[in-house]
């Protein structure tokens, strides 16, 4: 053997260290072939018992000898067998996970989601997160949410809600965009801009004037309270009083039995002279007859 090649000796001795030989006695698509008829390696393209099956066509080389799963996908395809294709939005050439198909370089601009399949909503650039499709940049008019994907109410360009505008189209204002700014009956009011040196309120200060603010209605609302207490006695009197005179003019049997004792018994004439009343006279006739 001192003439033989290297390939020569391995040929030889590989059956001797491995129990397999070399060649087509386990079948034409065996490369390993042991003694005893089973094959331990197929040719490449070639699976199963014996090697009798071919790999998908999917596959671009060779597959699992006992499945027949490919080992390797050609370029935009994914799978056991390479049989789907990946999201056409993947950036990168159609780059993806050739398990689960998940886009190993990103999105397109304009979609999101693991594979690439969502469309983003209006968003400013046209671009959100790949995640979550949050808009970074804000939405587009007419539109609002962190994905800009709620629409606004008709005639609004900014709203922090779908019933909720603040920026509406032309003349138009209010929340839901239905008041024009030459309506009679309306009157629009601008109000300043507050001064560039002015610090705004912390919550001690809002306390305060809320404090303020609420000591000033109650001393306001007891006033009205007690005003209308004494309004409500005045006229409860003034009513008794008038009541009172008015029985005295209008009652007959108060005036039919109204005892002389109960008048003056003098009364001053048209001179001013002293007269004894004309009750009290008859009073005294009527005694001295009896």
């Amino acid at each position: 053997m001192a003439g033989s090649s290297p390939v020569t000796v391995i040929v030889i001795v590989l059956p001797f260290l491995t129990g397999t030989v070399l060649g087509s006695a386990c079948g034409p698509h065996c490369y390993f072939c042991k003694p005893t008829g089973s094959c331990t390696l197929c040719n490449s393209g070639w699976y199963g018992s014996g090697c009798k099956t071919r790999c998908p066509l999917t596959c671009p080389g060779s597959c699992h000898k006992t499945t027949g799963f490919c080992k390797s996908c050609l370029e935009g395809t994914y799978g056991n067998l390479c049989q789907e294709k990946c999201s056409p939005n993947c950036s990168g050439g159609r780059l993806c996970n050739r398990r689960d198909g998940d886009c190993t370089e990103g999105c397109q601009q304009g979609f999101h989601g693991s594979r690439c399949t969502v469309k983003c909503g209006h968003c400013v650039d046209g671009d959100c997160e790949r995640l979550s499709g949050s808009c970074a940049a804000g939405c587009t008019d007419g539109w609002t949410g962190h994905k800009c994907s709620v629409e606004c109410m008709p005639r609004c360009i900014k709203c922090t809600t779908p019933n909720a505008c603040v920026l509406c189209e032309g003349d138009l204002l209010g929340p839901f965009c239905d008041i024009t700014r030459n309506m009679t009956a309306i009157e629009t009011t601008i109000l300043p801009s507050p001064p560039a040196n002015r610090q705004p309120l912390n919550n001690s200060d809002i306390a305060q004037t809320e404090d303020k603010s609420g000591a000033v209605v109650g001393i306001s609302l007891g006033i009205i309270f007690t005003i209308l207490i004494v309004l409500l006695i005045v006229c409860i009197l003034v009513y008794t009083d008038g009541i009172r005179k008015i029985r005295r003019v209008f009652d007959p049997v108060h005036k039919a039995h109204r005892h002389p004792q109960h008048e003056p018994l003098y009364h001053h004439d048209a001179l001013g002279s002293p007269t004894i009343s004309r009750s009290h006279l008859k009073l005294n006739e009527h005694t001295n007859r009896k």
